[in-house]
């Protein structure tokens, strides 16, 4: 394939006097959209990490270092714009970007599921619906969720969404709906995460393994996840066969570089 990274294409680190002293590169995380992202921020930050929202240059911080206002965002080419820490790394302009010489991991899973996880996030939140309506496509669009966490709200949301991606309109509702494969490679293939870990039973234990690697005392194993509410019941069985039609025709490059099944 030609997205795989090479093994022999960096010079190693002693050549470079700057570096000598660096056992190893520091460890950043790519958040990847409806990926666990927020509950692998949480638990670095427990560790002493700051990743994603915690970044510097990502939230505007009070004195204490709480985030208050709103997120930094990336305008981007579709006419969108994306919060920072969303936005997959080739499209960052020449200022902010934390991954620059770190160690990149990031959290994929298959499409459908992120496709739910997408409807589910959206309606839980009003403030969601009307930034995603609103402000977080080019221009206003009617998103389709009715009957609110109903398989059938489901397939019009999710079918909403991939008309207007097919269109061109890659980056509506805050990079919630870009391919997993453009976070991991970029445009020439050049691979801009490093570890891909999945979502599964072992996800936490998987981060904690790769944070443990790279010199953090992991005291914080379990931090609260965010307790959502309503709407829970939805799953892969409810796609109709024309949703994931459109989802495989989207999401190409996911099942096809990252080995999901359709």
């Amino acid at each position: 394939g030609g997205r795989q990274s090479g093994g022999g294409d960096a010079p190693p680190a002693a050549a470079d006097p700057a570096r000598r002293s660096v056992a190893r590169r520091p460890l950043q995380f790519l958040h990847i959209p409806k990926n666990a992202g927020t509950f692998v921020e949480d638990l670095g930050r427990a560790n002493g990490a700051k990743w994603g929202r915690y970044l510097e240059g990502a939230f505007e911080n009070d004195a204490d270092g709480n985030l208050i206002g709103d997120p930094y965002t990336q305008a981007l080419s579709d006419g969108s714009n994306c919060t920072v820490y969303h936005t997959p790394v080739q499209l960052l302009g020449d200022g902010w970007n934390p991954y620059k010489g770190a160690d990149v991991f990031c959290i994929t899973r298959h499409p459908y599921e992120r496709a739910i996880s997408e409807y589910q996030y959206v309606c839980r939140n009003p403030r969601v619906q009307t930034a995603w309506a609103e402000v977080k496509r080019p221009e206003p669009h009617k998103l389709w969720l009715d009957p609110p966490c109903s398989a059938e709200g489901l397939n019009r949301f999710v079918q909403g969404a991939m008309e207007l991606m097919k269109r061109g309109l890659k980056h509506i509702d805050d990079c919630h709906h870009v391919a997993q494969a453009e976070y991991i490679w970029d445009a020439r293939g050049e691979r801009m995460c490093q570890h891909v870990i999945p979502m599964d039973e072992n996800l936490t234990a998987n981060v904690v393994a790769l944070m443990e690697a790279s010199g953090y005392a992991v005291r914080a194993r379990e931090v609260p996840r965010s307790q959502s509410v309503g709407c829970h019941s939805l799953t892969p069985d409810d796609l109709w066969a024309s949703t994931r039609q459109l989802l495989r025709e989207v999401y190409a490059d996911d099942f096809r570089l990252l080995g999901f099944a359709a």
